[in-house]
């Protein structure tokens, strides 16, 4: 999951006004925003193509017409997974995508069965700063999109997991093999919320960049006015969407010295180390109660959003602002279940519970309204 970020192209729904003079009726064509908001076929004909999975966007760059491999069309085995994810997304979900210069279904194969690793690496969000006007994309693995029993719940299962994976690859598959692993619960949980989660959290990754590094290809600013007051967008306790204090820094994602940052990278040092503590009960397969225990920590803080987010300021945007979507989507469970060796549940992490007044989380998120 490669990242970078949109604000939103607002549409309004099209519509088409009769008016009869001396018998003739006269038609108003939508806008194209207009149309593409209208549905999810309208949407992927407007904005959704085929993308080959030997483009690099980390280098910075837009696609391409050598790299793009035509449009989605009904003929496609996925056209119903991104028209239902599209209609499952709030209002302001849909302009943003309907905002951006294109989404693509990245081309990939998989060796054998598929991983998460396929779903999570051939998706990714970018701001082609290297490109001219700097053109703004999401792109979603098709692989993700050919597999409808992916619930929202087996979906962030597979990425948590595939992030402990990460983090330590023998303990985390062992952790696995117990069958007593984390495990998502969600509700509603469809598949339809699973490729919005997936196009939300890519999106984040732009509206990161739109926001923070306003001159493309420049530095970050540094005179922060997202959430401040002085835009009038979503002012809140810490008039600013980060907590004074909470990162030692709030720096441009640089991996390979790029403006991109893949699925599981660090960047920045949160307040409190939870990654550690973690790592070291991983490695030594010291699943119930260490990993539990340092799991449980970091869901339980109630200024990030999941363990991805205590890995990067960048990421720890990107986790808010695809919670927010799912929120405004009607997901109203969502929660992390953590189990002992013989499966029963120690702990269940309420990730939707964040967002109740008084958290700081439901005070980050006032800055996407």
């Amino acid at each position: 999951m490669k990242f970078i970020a949109s604000i939103l192209a607002a549409g309004i729904l099209g519509f088409i006004l009769f008016a009869c003079a001396s018998g003739v009726v006269t038609t108003t064509t939508p806008s194209p925003a207009a149309a593409c908001t209208s549905g999810g076929a309208a949407f992927v004909a407007a904005k959704v193509f085929k993308l080959s999975p030997t483009f690099d966007a980390t280098q910075g760059s837009a696609p391409a017409a050598k790299d793009v491999m035509g449009s989605v069309t009904i003929a496609d085995p996925y056209y119903l997974a991104l028209t239902s994810g599209f209609d499952a997304a709030p209002p302001f979900f849909k302009s943003s995508l309907c905002g951006l210069n294109a989404v693509y279904v990245v081309q990939n194969t998989c060796t054998g069965t598929c991983t998460a690793k396929d779903l999570v690496s051939h998706s990714w969000g970018l701001r082609a700063y290297q490109t001219g006007g700097a053109p703004e994309y999401v792109a979603i693995s098709q692989q993700l999109l050919l597999n409808p029993a992916l619930t929202l719940s087996a979906f962030e299962t597979q990425r948590l997991n595939y992030l402990l994976f990460l983090l330590s690859p023998a303990g985390a598959t062992a952790w696995f093999n117990t069958n007593n692993y984390p495990i998502y619960t969600a509700s509603p949980d469809t598949f339809p919320l699973t490729v919005l989660a997936a196009l939300a959290h890519e999106h984040g990754h732009v509206l990161w960049f739109d926001n923070f590094v306003h001159s493309p290809g420049g530095p970050r600013d540094t005179d922060i006015v997202f959430c401040n007051g002085q835009n009038g967008n979503g002012r809140n306790k810490f008039n600013s969407f980060y907590p004074p204090g909470y990162w030692n820094k709030i720096s441009l994602p640089s991996f390979n010295n790029k403006r991109w940052i893949n699925f599981g990278d660090k960047n920045d040092q949160y307040l409190i180390d939870y990654i550690t503590p973690l790592t070291t009960a991983l490695s030594s397969n010291s699943f119930y109660p260490a990993a539990d225990k340092a799991l449980h920590a970091v869901l339980q803080d109630d200024s990030l959003t999941d363990l991805l987010s205590a890995l990067s300021s960048n990421e720890d945007f990107v986790t808010a602002y695809e919670l927010y979507v799912l929120q405004n989507a009607r997901v109203t469970a969502l929660s992390v279940q953590l189990r002992d060796n013989s499966g029963a549940t120690v702990y269940s992490d309420d990730i939707l519970g964040k967002l109740g007044i008084g958290k700081d989380l439901a005070e980050k998120i006032k800055c996407f309204q």
